[in-house]
């Protein structure tokens, strides 16, 4: 008699079928997977290329000796979900308000702060920016760094190289730092 009736180990057994309710659950997993990556990858895409263009901006403006101003901002900054406007204290920047832009994923938020002032020109003239970030103005009692827009672009601070040493200290001589221990003779 044949043995052709008794499965022999080596042949495959019949693939099980899944059943139509589990299939839609995976692929319907799938998708709502997809459609998250796809919005995160969109809010972080826009974030980035608003953030690249303002820097920009606002770099081709200082070597221009120019400003930056909000109505460009606006134009530049696009794809964001909202937009909240503060007006600020005092701080180290002595901005006027701060424009919050917020770039909303399903998971994760970015945001870009935009610092403002209108010191120092026409009372109808058009705020400028004065700090692209992604962290926001720090409010102080002590307004401690001016940016100079008239000199070199430089931001100046308390204690910098150019400016002069308090009267009261006798300036550090440190030409024996390093040779502690040893004579020369």
């Amino acid at each position: 008699m044949s043995d052709s009736a008794t499965p022999s180990p080596n042949a495959p057994e019949a693939q099980k079928t899944r059943s139509p309710v589990e299939r839609a659950l995976v692929w319907g997993l799938i998708l709502v997977l997809v459609l998250v990556v796809l919005f995160e990858f969109k809010a972080k895409r826009n974030f980035d290329n608003s953030l690249n263009a303002l820097n920009e901006a606002f770099q081709d403006a200082d070597q221009n000796n120019k400003f930056l101003t909000a109505s460009q901002v606006d134009e530049i900054v696009s794809g964001h979900s909202s937009v909240n406007t503060d007006k600020l204290g005092a701080n180290r920047f002595l901005a006027d308000r701060q424009d919050t832009y917020t770039f909303k994923g399903l998971i994760k938020t970015h945001t870009i702060y935009i610092a403002y002032a209108n010191a120092g020109r026409e009372d109808n003239a058009e705020p400028y920016v004065l700090q692209v970030d992604v962290t926001p103005v720090s409010v102080a009692a002590d307004a401690v760094m001016v940016r100079d827009r008239v000199g070199d672009g430089r931001v100046s601070k308390p204690g910098d190289a150019n400016d002069e040493a308090p009267k009261d200290e006798a300036p550090k001589d440190d030409s024996d730092e390093g040779n502690a221990g040893s004579t020369t003779e």
